[in-house]
């Protein structure tokens, strides 16, 4: 037993015992009364010999009564306390781990027949600690509960009502997410930090009840508290296997065949965190269809437990190349390993494919000799590139868009480049260039402060020739521009400073071709905002020259330099081209209608909904970000009110290597220093801090209390003798 207070006991024991002793050193004051003979008064003898200021001290029942109650009222005074038997500290933080391994379903037999998950052991865990908590008698102690998955949050503030705090530790669902554990401590500093800005000596406790999966964590992670771990796992020994029986998909991605967009072959690597190698036949449906070559046999080896306790996993890698009917169309693909294990969340994962999707393009032509005549090269290398449409204007039909616009207040639905990817200006110099993607041929972006130059090259000739290009740029890639000639002679002159266009956006150049007497072709970029709120790349690319002024258009690389400049250009302004997913502790940006006020997010496999806010904003849209989405699987996403959200469905997967080796420790990794803990030991993580003690003063106050009862019992008895 030990004493929290010992300095208030020894004071109060240097003051209250010698004030008690000297009530019985001190003699009786006696009134004076006269009598006519004392013979037949045998104590008077005694009392004439008290007639003294101070006298010895008599044995007494009643003085040792009292001096056992008031050392048990000095004692209580000290704060004893008998160590190991519940939380330590004035602050306790009950941190519980509800990631993805705590769903693992190995924590024994439940009362219904069902397996428990760790995380129900981590729940009866926090609620002995709160039982124990209870019962320290100490009215400092206050606790408060988190919840620790990818976006840790806490369930209560700093409280002393256990029943809000058992609440709390009921309510923690399971999820799907990797743990972040850095976080959850920065939220503990930021929480201990607001708590009623009280100064205290004593350190904040962290009791972490998880499996031990988390990563290490480093001493500036602890925030300068304490970090205690109570285990929740199953019951293994010191030399048990740390492997367990669990296979989960870590990594998935597909794509589609350059060269025929309905084939699609998809990628998965599969972990296997069990002692024994497992072949499985794993299947991959197209919107809940097996198509052909659906299904693949697939051996993953066993994962290998090292020295320290550390594990090794096994890996594989499965591969499937299935055919879309409809390549039009979005489609969802799901790769399932078809095998039941401990860990549910990582046996599928899904991705969105979106349909293959092509450019709409703006061709703007001079209209000198109506209708307007593109140059034929040009048109034929776009119409190669099979856009979904190409639309041929005239300089004047662009010039009167622009105008009608401009008189309706700059009304961005009447502007002649809405509703294109792509806009191709060919010998057609525009007074206002549109805010889209640009190629141009002939004319500078004198929106971006480029001007055009020409004149003879070095030696008097009156043209230009290529001196060199970034071969390794996107839009020059299989590009050969050795033979090109240009004449008469043109270049681009960029700006010396940098500029920024109307709204404001600077402009960033990069110079692709290099001429003999200046560039010949360019690249600019400027960022944008985009519906969703990302910030996007608007780029243009201008050429010093128009194609019937140079030898480039009949070269057969000017085709493949069209393909690669249609695909740089347009590369954000179509939806994704890739099979794309999220995490479960990932946020997407969406897009809903103007009037919607939120976005409800459900999936059908669990039947769970999701909601999440999102704001207007001067686009005529609302704008928002959705998730953590805390479960996996395919989620519908749909708006409060009437009108399609964009995305319309999200693939949520856990795809963690960490989280799928379900691995259990014990003694946790809590950095440097760090020592784990059990209820009953009561180990600080830097092994400072004293365990946590259960205060019994109370009992001595009631045993002071009984004393006193039985010392006035005897009191009264002698008096009545």
């Amino acid at each position: 037993m030990t004493f929290l207070a010992p300095v208030a006991g020894i004071i109060g024991a240097a003051l209250a015992v010698p004030a008690l002793l000297l009530l019985y050193f001190l003699k009786l004051r006696r009134r004076p009364l006269r009598v006519s003979s004392v013979l037949l008064w045998e104590q008077a003898a005694r009392d004439l010999q008290v007639n003294v200021p101070l006298r010895m001290i008599r044995w007494s029942w009643v003085l040792l009564l009292q001096l056992l109650a008031l050392a048990c009222l000095l004692v209580a005074l000290a704060r004893p306390a008998v160590p190991g038997a519940g939380p330590a500290g004035s602050r306790i933080i009950i941190l519980i781990d509800c990631s993805a391994s705590m769903r693992a379903t190995d924590g024994g037999i439940g009362p219904a027949g069902a397996p428990r998950t760790r995380l129900d052991l981590a729940r009866e865990r926090a609620l002995e600690l709160i039982d124990s908590l209870g019962r320290t008698g100490s009215s400092r102690a206050r606790a408060m509960v988190i919840a620790l998955d990818a976006s840790p949050r806490a369930l209560t503030r700093f409280t002393s009502n256990l029943g809000e705090l058992r609440e709390a530790v009921r309510a923690i669902a399971p999820t799907d997410q990797p743990d972040d554990l850095a976080a959850a401590m920065r939220l503990v500093e930021a929480m201990t930090a607001e708590a009623d800005g009280e100064e205290t000596d004593d350190p904040a406790v962290v009791y972490l009840i998880s499996d031990g999966g988390h990563a290490a964590l480093s001493p500036q992670d602890r925030r300068g508290v304490l970090v205690r771990h109570v285990y929740a796992g199953p019951a293994r020994g010191a030399d048990a296997d740390p492997r367990a029986d669990n296979l989960g998909i870590v990594a998935i991605s597909a794509q589609r065949d350059p060269d025929d967009p309905a084939l699609v072959r998809v990628f998965a690597r599969i972990q296997n965190a069990g002692p024994q190698e497992v072949s499985i036949a794993a299947r991959c449906t197209l919107d809940g269809r097996v198509p052909e070559g659906g299904i693949r046999a697939v051996a993953v080896p066993a994962a290998s437990a090292a020295p320290g306790g550390t594990i090794e996993p096994g890996e594989a890698g499965v591969h499937f190349t299935i055919r879309q009917t409809d390549p039009g169309i979005e489609q969802v693909v799901v790769v399932d390993l078809n095998r039941e294990d401990l860990l549910a969340a990582d046996d599928a994962a899904a991705l969105v494919l979106p349909p293959v999707w092509r450019p709409r393009v703006l061709l703007v032509a001079p209209d000198s000799d109506a209708p307007p005549r593109p140059d034929v090269f040009l048109i034929q290398a776009l119409e190669a590139t099979e856009p979904a449409t190409i639309r041929i204007l005239g300089a004047t039909e662009y010039a009167a868009g622009v105008a009608t616009a401009l008189q309706t207040g700059g009304d961005a639905r009447r502007v002649p480049w809405r509703g294109f990817d792509l806009v191709v200006l060919d010998r057609v110099g525009p007074e206002v260039w549109p805010q889209a993607p640009t190629l141009s041929f002939g004319v500078p972006p004198t929106a971006d402060g480029v001007e055009l130059t020409g004149g003879p090259e070095p030696g008097g000739r009156p043209v230009a020739r290529v001196i060199a290009w970034r071969r390794n740029h996107p839009a020059l890639r299989y590009v050969s521009l050795d033979t090109l000639i240009v004449a008469p002679g043109a270049a681009l002159r960029m700006p010396a400073e940098s500029h920024a266009d109307r709204a404001g956006r600077a402009a960033k150049f990069t110079e692709l071709v290099d001429g003999t007497i200046g560039p010949l072709l360019i690249e600019i970029e400027h960022d944008t905002d985009a519906q969703d709120g990302a910030e996007r790349v608007m780029r243009r690319i201008a050429a010093a020259f128009a194609l019937e002024r140079s030898n480039w258009g009949p070269d057969v690389s000017f085709p493949v330099f069209i393909a690669n400049a249609v695909e740089r250009l347009t590369e954000s302004s179509g939806p994704s081209r890739l099979a794309w997913s999220i995490d479960t502790g990932a946020r997407l940006p969406v897009v809903a209608p103007a009037a919607a006020r939120s976005v409800i997010a459900r999936t059908g496999t669990a039947n769970l909904e999701r909601v999440f806010a999102v704001s207007p904003t001067a686009s005529d849209v609302a704008t928002g970000l959705v998730g953590p989405l805390d479960r996996v699987g395919v989620w519908r996403l749909v708006g409060a009110t009437q009108g399609a959200v964009e995305p319309g469905v999200v693939a949520a997967n856990l795809v963690s290597p960490r989280e799928s080796l379900i691995a259990v420790r014990p003694r946790a990794a809590l950095g440097p220093g760090a020592r784990a803990d059990t209820l009953g030991e009561g180990l600080a993580a830097d092994g400072r801090g004293r365990g946590g003690e259960r205060e019994v003063w109370h009992w001595f106050v009631l045993a002071a209390l009984g004393l006193m009862s039985i010392e006035w019992f005897v009191y009264a008895w002698r008096m009545r003798a």
